[in-house]
C-alpha cells in the first residue's frame, strides 16, 4: 500500500513538473488573448496591458508605467482634451473641485469613494466609468458613483451644510417664485422635485465654478458682475414674505462712509469679508453656511445689536442713556412688531433690511410736524428729520413728557467758512443742516439734529450716563453736540447766543422780531 502512495505521489509530481510550463505560458496567454479587454479596459489601466504585466516594459507608443494613473486628472484629461470630448473649460479650470487636496475636517468622504495615496481627492473620488447608465440624461449624474438626484450626490460629503437656517445653512428643497437668467445661463440648475426648487447646484457647481466655493456668479465683485446673493433676494430684500411693507436695506456694494467704521474681525475672530474694493456685500454680514443656528445667516452673534455696534462704535454711547428703550421703555415696539426688549439698543428705531423709510434706515412710520414760525422757509429733508424725532416725542408716544413746542429754526441758513470747517471724519458739517435733495448739507434749515446728537447723553463725557435716567437735562446734556451755543449759535448771533440757545424752544424766543436782526441769519432761498 506504501508502495503504491508512493508511486502515485511520484508521478503525480512528475506531470506538475511537466505541465508546470504550459501553467505559466497559458497565465501569459490568457491575459493578453482578451481582446475586449485590451482594447477597452487597457486604454485606462495601463498596467493590464500584456507588456506592462508581464514583460515589465513599455510600448512603441507609451513608456512603462509603474504607477496607478487611473483616476488621475491626466489620464481624465487624455480623453477629455478634445480627443473624445472638450471639457477643459469646466475640469482644466481652477480649483475644479479640489482635486489633489485633502479633504478638510467639515468634509466626510464614504468609504467606497476612493483617494489617492496621499489621501487627496482624484476625479475617480466622484467619478467612475463603471458607473450605472445616466437614466436621466442630463449632467447631473454624469458617471457618478452615486445618484445625484436634486443634489443628493453633494450631500453624502458634505453633512453639515444641509438642513437650513435652523442649523446655520442657506435653505434647501424649498421653492423660489422664480429663478434668476443670471444664474442659469452661469451653469445654476434647479432640482426636480418641486417647482423652481433651490438645490445645491443652484449656487455651486463642481467644474468651472468661481473662486474655491465653486459659486456660479461671484459674492464679492459687485462692480463686474451680477453678485450671486442679490440675483435672488435684491438688493432691497424684505425679512420675510409676509413683511413688505418697508423697501429699504442696509446699503451694500458700496465702501463704509460716515461714521461706520469697519473692523478687520468680529467679536467672535471671524474675518470681516468686504468686496473686492473694500465694499459692504452680503457676506460681510452673512453666510450661507456654518452660521450660528437659528441667527438669520448671521456671520457673528448679534445679541442685543452688538453686531451693529460693532461697525457703528459712535452710535453705540447709546446705551445706558434714555434713548436706550432697552431700559427706558422696553416694550416699546417697532414697525415688525418686535419688542425694544426681545432686539437690542438699536432696532426699535433702526431695521437692517425692510425699514420703512431710507433715511437712517427707519422702523417707525414718522411722526407728525411741529415746526416753527409759519412763514418759515422749509424744505422736506428738514422735515423728515423732525418727523423721525417725533415719532417718540408726540402725544400718545414713549416721550410724551419730552414734546418740543418747537423744532425748526426760522429761515434757511448758508454755513459760513468758521463752520464748514468743523467737520467730522467723513467731511460731514459737525452742525448739519438739511437742505432738499442733499443732506445732511453745508446749507438748508436747522432743525433738530442739528443741535442733538440722539446717540451721546453728553458730548465728550459719558461719566453721567446713569441707565434708566428719567430726568431733565442742561446745557451740557440732552443728547446736545459739544459747545453748541459758543461754537454754532455764536456764529451768526454773537453775544445773543448763549440766551438764545437756552430759550430756543419756547415762545418767546420765536418771536421774529426778537430773533431776526440784519446781521443775525443769512436768508438763503433753496436751489
Amino acid at each position: 500500500m506504501n508502495t503504491l502512495v508512493r508511486i502515485v505521489a511520484v508521478f503525480v509530481g512528475i506531470l506538475y513538473c511537466l505541465l508546470l510550463p504550459s501553467v505559466s505560458s497559458a497565465v501569459k496567454i490568457s491575459h493578453g488573448k482578451q481582446p475586449d479587454t485590451a482594447k477597452e479596459c487597457a486604454i485606462c489601466h495601463f498596467r493590464w496591458v500584456d507588456a506592462f504585466f508581464t514583460e515589465h516594459r513599455g510600448t512603441p507608443l507609451v513608456p512603462l508605467q509603474t504607477e496607478a494613473v487611473v483616476g488621475s486628472k491626466e489620464m481624465c484629461l487624455s480623453c477629455h482634451d478634445g480627443t473624445i470630448t472638450d471639457a477643459r473649460d469646466k475640469i482644466c479650470n481652477d480649483p475644479g473641485h479640489g482635486e489633489g487636496t485633502i479633504p478638510s475636517s467639515r468634509v466626510r468622504i464614504p468609504e467606497t469613494f476612493p483617494l489617492s495615496e496621499e489621501g487627496t481627492l482624484m476625479c475617480s473620488t466622484c467619478h467612475t466609468p463603471h458607473a450605472l447608465k445616466n437614466e436621466r440624461n442630463d449632467q447631473s449624474n454624469s458617471f457618478m458613483r452615486a445618484a445625484n438626484n436634486d443634489s443628493s450626490f453633494c450631500r453624502l460629503c458634505h453633512t453639515t451644510q444641509d438642513g437650513g437656517i435652523s442649523t446655520g445653512n442657506h435653505p434647501v428643497d424649498v421653492s423660489t417664485p422664480d429663478i434668476p437668467s443670471r444664474i442659469v445661463s452661469n451653469g445654476g440648475v434647479l432640482g426636480n422635485s418641486i417647482k423652481n426648487q433651490i438645490i445645491c447646484q443652484t449656487c455651486h457647481m463642481a467644474h468651472g465654478g468661481i473662486n474655491n466655493k465653486f459659486l456660479v456668479l461671484p459674492v464679492d465683485d459687485p462692480d463686474t458682475i451680477t453678485v450671486l446673493c442679490e440675483a435672488c433676494h435684491k438688493i432691497d430684500p424684505a425679512k420675510t414674505a409676509a413683511q413688505k411693507s418697508g423697501k429699504y436695506s442696509h446699503p451694500v456694494d458700496i465702501a463704509p462712509k460716515g461714521t461706520a467704521e469697519v473692523p478687520e474681525r468680529w467679536s467672535s475672530g471671524e474675518r470681516v469679508h468686504l468686496g473686492t474694493e473694500g465694499q459692504v456685500v452680503c457676506r460681510t454680514c452673512h453666510r450661507t453656511h456654518g452660521a450660528k443656528a437659528d441667527t438669520k445667516l448671521l456671520t457673528t452673534d448679534n445679541y442685543a445689536d452688538s453686531m451693529c455696534m460693532q461697525c457703528h462704535r459712535s452710535q453705540a454711547l447709546v446705551l445706558g442713556t434714555d434713548h436706550d428703550l432697552n431700559i427706558t421703555a422696553p416694550e416699546f415696539r417697532n414697525s415688525l412688531g418686535q419688542t425694544a426688549s426681545q432686539g437690542g439698543v438699536c432696532s426699535p428705531c433702526h431695521i437692517v433690511h425692510n425699514a420703512l423709510h431710507g433715511q437712517f434706515l427707519w422702523a417707525m412710520p414718522l411722526g407728525p410736524e411741529i415746526g416753527g414760525t409759519k412763514d418759515m422757509d422749509r424744505n422736506q429733508s428738514a422735515v423728515v428729520m423732525e418727523q423721525l424725532c417725533t415719532t417718540c416725542h408726540a402725544q400718545g408716544q414713549v416721550a410724551e413728557q419730552r414734546i418740543p413746542e418747537f423744532t425748526l429754526h426760522t429761515g434757511q441758513i448758508a454755513l459760513p467758512k468758521k463752520l464748514k470747517n468743523i467737520t467730522n471724519s467723513n467731511g460731514k458739517p459737525l452742525f448739519p443742516v438739511y437742505h432738499a435733495g442733499e443732506y445732511p448739507s453745508f446749507q438748508g434749515n436747522i432743525t433738530c439734529s442739528t443741535c442733538h446728537d440722539p446717540h451721546i447723553w453728553a458730548s465728550g463725557d459719558r461719566s453721567d450716563n446713569s441707565p434708566g435716567r428719567n430726568t431733565e437735562g442742561n446745557m451740557t446734556n440732552s443728547f446736545l453736540r459739544a459747545k453748541i451755543a459758543e461754537n454754532f449759535c455764536s456764529v451768526c448771533h454773537g453775544e445773543e447766543s448763549l440766551v438764545k440757545f437756552m430759550y430756543f424752544h419756547s415762545s418767546m424766543s420765536r418771536d421774529k422780531k426778537k430773533l431776526l436782526s440784519p446781521y443775525s441769519v443769512q436768508t438763503i432761498k433753496p436751489n
